[in-house]
């Protein structure tokens, strides 16, 4: 019996010893995983406070691509304005040397015409008038006298809508309002012709599409000025072309000074044509006009300049201008803008929505 309850003893030890043997290895194993699971949080909190570190940096480098792919891109845009632009005035040139004087006429005439329908004066009345005259311009194209005779009558009926205007004696017009007489009298006047309607119904909107030029000097001790000067280059949708001056000044009140400027970026339209960045200007008979300015220029080296029209009456640009400079001015003023002159016209749209016998310019490259 002892033997056997030795044996007996002996077998709820080894038993007891397998049973605490198993319940330890199943309390390592459950630390193992608690600390396998702990140290994976960890490695992962870590990597994200490196990715999170990261993200300025990789920030930075992007920035710095877009930067350079889109200077990149200015360069290519530039040269193929150049390329265009040369273009442009061989087709001028050929156009003068094959119709001569008759081709100059019909600037004039179209020039004239045109003029009618940009102004929108009496609103359907001038949309009758215009077409008119652009039609008569297609009819005589190649007829030298013809052109001269229509031209002194639109300049007539111009000087009369301008009396008109100036007693009072037009109707007021709704600026962008394409409405169904207008789009009875272009179908009447070129029928089935969906170029020049996309091309004229633009008019009603009354804008100017132009481009800028200029720049800024500054400079304070406590009190100073700041005095800008800018060239704008205009379009209307039917291709007259004028120049307008702006001009600003203000009382500052900072330290320093800089020499700012800006010069517009290029970008290219839907039938491939290189044009420089544009804003637009809400066209009316009297451009000349002034506003309240507020200008704010700062920096050291890099010197950044900006205005704000208060009255929003003429903003020349939203971009920041840049030049180079040590100092911080801040101050409000005065600007004015006024009409310099017309520039010679570009109707080489419009000419070929008129189905006009002279050469039209075609953009060399496909648009993006």
């Amino acid at each position: 019996m002892s033997i056997k309850g030795v044996n007996l003893t002996a077998g709820s030890m080894l038993i007891s010893l397998l049973i605490s043997t198993q319940s330890y290895a199943g309390i390592i194993a459950d630390d193992y995983d608690t600390n396998r699971d702990r140290l994976q949080e960890q490695h992962q909190a870590e990597a994200s406070k490196i990715i999170e570190a990261k993200k300025p940096i990789e920030k930075i480098r992007a920035h710095l691509r877009e930067k350079k792919s889109y200077k990149k891109q200015q360069k290519h845009f530039k040269a193929l304005y150049k390329q265009q632009q040369h273009e442009k005035k061989a087709a001028l040139k050929e156009n003068r040397e094959k119709f001569g004087k008759t081709y100059k006429e019909s600037i004039k005439a179209t020039t004239c015409g045109a003029k009618i329908l940009d102004k929108q004066y009496g609103g359907n009345t001038a949309w009758f008038t215009g077409l008119t005259i652009l039609q008569a311009v297609k009819e005589q194209a190649t007829n030298q006298e013809a052109l001269k005779k229509l031209t002194i009558f639109c300049q007539k009926e111009l000087k009369n809508f301008k009396k008109l205007k100036k007693k009072g004696k037009l109707a007021r017009v709704k600026y962008g309002d394409f409405d169904q007489p207008k789009k009875q009298l272009l179908e009447e006047f070129f029928p089935g012709n969906p170029k020049i309607k996309n091309l004229l119904k633009n008019t009603t909107h009354s804008e100017l599409m132009c481009t800028v030029r200029g720049g800024s000097l500054s400079g304070s001790f406590n009190w100073g000025a700041t005095l800008g000067f800018y060239k704008l280059k205009c379009r209307t949708h039917t291709g007259r072309r004028l120049m307008l001056i702006r001009m600003h000044g203000t009382v500052n009140f900072g330290f320093g000074g800089g020499i700012a400027s800006y010069r517009p970026g290029y970008w290219q339209d839907a039938q491939g044509i290189i044009r420089e960045k544009e804003f637009l200007l809400p066209y009316d008979s009297n451009p000349v006009r002034g506003s309240l300015v507020y200008g704010f220029s700062m920096g050291a080296g890099t010197y950044q300049g900006n205005q704000v029209d208060l009255l929003k009456l003429h903003t020349v640009h939203s971009d920041k201008e840049k030049g180079f400079g040590v100092g911080f001015n801040d101050g409000a003023g005065f600007s004015a803008m006024f009409r310099a002159k017309d520039l010679k016209p570009d109707f080489n749209e419009l000419f070929k929505a008129m189905g006009m016998p002279f050469r039209s310019w075609q953009p060399g490259i496909q648009p993006l």
